[in-house]
């Protein structure tokens, strides 16, 4: 079964890897991810809070491009594991 969690942190590894410009001053934050009731259970449902910051219109368009780039990708990733996870474990490995 997919994790939302596993989603979130494999776009935050992608997104934090984004490259920003020093001049405008442009930055961001993850600062938060939430989501599940334990330890040993896969959540329903996760969230992320990111902090985007710039002195540029253009520059947070692109940031938020990315994040949701990022997201993207890391819900692809992480359904595509899932399915190899599941693959294993039917196939007794």
């Amino acid at each position: 079964m997919p994790n939302p969690i596993n989603a979130l942190v494999r776009a935050s590894v992608r997104f934090i890897n984004t490259r920003v410009p020093v001049a405008p001053r442009t930055t961001f934050n993850i600062g938060q991810i939430e989501g599940g009731t334990s330890v040993n259970s896969i959540p329903y449902q996760a969230s992320l809070k990111v902090d985007i910051r710039s002195e540029s219109e253009d520059e947070l368009t692109k940031l938020e491009s990315a994040l949701r780039d990022s997201i993207a990708a890391g819900v692809r990733d992480e359904m595509e594991s899932a399915r190899d996870r599941s693959k294993a474990s039917s196939s007794g490995k």
